[in-house]
């Protein structure tokens, strides 16, 4: 008989970067919660704003995130150990002591660290995203029980086809070139010209550090996770959890308030969202997967093949959500969409601009600061990075990730929920919405979806 997913971790210790990233705490959370016979999880962990990581850590597990937790299993702290160390640093800057702990301990590594954000400049980008999983990469190489990598990466590493397999695809550039454009510190129109085709510098990046390992993991078990654009929890640990403004939800928010307008794209072009807890699922339950070690295993966790989700559909169930919860701050709220950069411009000044510019003048008038056309054009820059994810449709494949949902028991199913079949959006946005109310706006949601 096969074991569970939880057995499988059963007397085993976890090596866990990037965990006090949106994805990397549901990560700890669901790991502590579900497979509760783990020995310890060692968690990389970065003093900051003056903070010890004991101090982050303890201020990290009072989050809501950890509520179910506190409240059931209150000892399960002490199954966290915090080792100080930043991928950004050669060695992860990990203590001689703690390197020694980890190799002798490990079966699992989950590497989710990463730099996010779109305007980045690039070596940054490949100091951390490339390099950083190097590092990781070549501890794991030490490690005395290690059973395999698993590497968080993006669907969007590959956008030079229309359709996306689960596998690696070759580097846009030599790999030897990574270390030179660390210490050249290309600037703005240099990095143009390197990353050439690609969205952004970020999947730039993501690409390459898939690359890496895929030509550098040697006898070292490669399990890459990608997801599509990482939403609000479904259902664990929490309905609707979100503790960031990043992709769809700045676009979600800033709609519904009435303050964007006019979007890039097309309503028909389909924007793929996967909820946090489904791509965290699909993290535990693919490392338990043997494969061999020459093998680097690809499974993409994205929606927009088996349940794809318009923009318009989107903004229409946002809709509803947003008069149930008279949300807007400005009259009669609508999206208009465009490819026309001509258009965009001329409709960001009639539908936006002049409408915010009065708006502020009547804030004024009644002895309030002006704060709309501020927050505009923060907007305006996110709606722009965003551009080539509004205008261009992608399909996923999820073949793998079909496969490996259909192989576990019924049990292990219902505990951790991944396939993209399973999601209903007239379901799920709601929760979605309702979750940004609660926890990015603290407030609570009108009739709310949420339990």
């Amino acid at each position: 008989m096969c074991q569970s997913v939880a057995e499988s971790y059963a007397g085993k210790s976890i090596f866990v970067t990037g965990c006090t990233g949106f994805l990397g705490k549901v990560l700890l959370e669901k790991i502590l919660y579900s497979c509760s016979d783990v020995k310890k999880i060692y968690i990389l962990l970065r003093g900051k704003r003056g903070l010890t990581v004991q101090e982050r850590l303890k201020t990290m597990l009072e989050l809501p995130v950890f509520s179910r937790l506190n409240r059931e299993n209150a000892k399960f702290i002490d199954k966290i150990e915090p080792i100080v160390g930043d991928v950004s640093q050669e060695g992860l800057g990990i203590s001689p002591e703690d390197k020694v702990t980890l190799i002798n301990e490990v079966s699992y590594v989950f590497h989710s660290a990463a730099l996010i954000k779109f305007i980045e400049p690039l070596h940054n980008l490949l100091n951390i995203n490339v390099k950083g999983t190097e590092r990781v990469l070549s501890l794991c190489k030490c490690m005395k029980k290690l059973e395999v990598l698993v590497h968080v990466s993006t669907v969007y590493s590959n956008t030079h086809k229309i359709f996306i397999e689960e596998k690696v695809y070759p580097s846009p550039i030599p790999l030897s070139m990574v270390d030179h454009l660390i210490k050249e510190q290309p600037d703005e129109e240099r990095t143009k010209t390197i990353i050439r085709d690609e969205p952004n510098a970020y999947t730039f990046s993501k690409k390459l550090g898939e690359a890496l390992l895929a030509e550098k993991h040697g006898h070292v078990p490669v399990i890459i996770i990608r997801p599509s654009i990482v939403t609000a929890s479904l259902s664990e640990p929490i309905p609707g959890w979100i503790d960031n403004w990043n992709g769809a939800t700045g676009l979600i928010g800033t709609t519904s308030k009435g303050i964007l307008r006019v979007v890039s794209g097309n309503g028909r072009n389909v924007l793929d969202l996967i909820p946090v807890d489904y791509v965290v699922n699909l993290t535990i339950v693919a490392a338990t997967k043997k494969i061999l070690p020459q093998s680097v295993k690809v499974y993409a966790c994205a929606t927009s093949t088996e349940k794809p989700l318009t923009l318009r559909d989107l903004l229409n169930l946002t809709t509803i959500s947003r008069k149930r919860n008279k949300f807007n701050e400005l009259p009669c709220p609508s999206v208009y969409f465009t490819n026309s950069k001509f258009l965009l411009v001329f409709l960001s000044a009639v539908l936006q601009t002049s409408p915010l510019t009065l708006a502020d003048a009547l804030l004024r008038i009644s002895g309030k600061d002006p704060k709309y056309r501020k927050i505009l054009r923060r907007i305006e820059q996110v709606r722009d990075v965003l551009q080539i994810f509004t205008t261009n449709s992608w399909k996923f494949s999820t073949i793998n990730n079909y496969c490996l949902f259909s192989s576990l028991s019924p049990s292990d199913q219902k505990t951790f929920p991944f396939s993209p079949s399973l999601i209903n959006w007239s379901e799920y946005i709601p929760i979605y919405f309702d979750g940004m109310v609660k926890y990015l706006f603290k407030k609570n949601p009108v009739s709310s979806a949420l339990p």
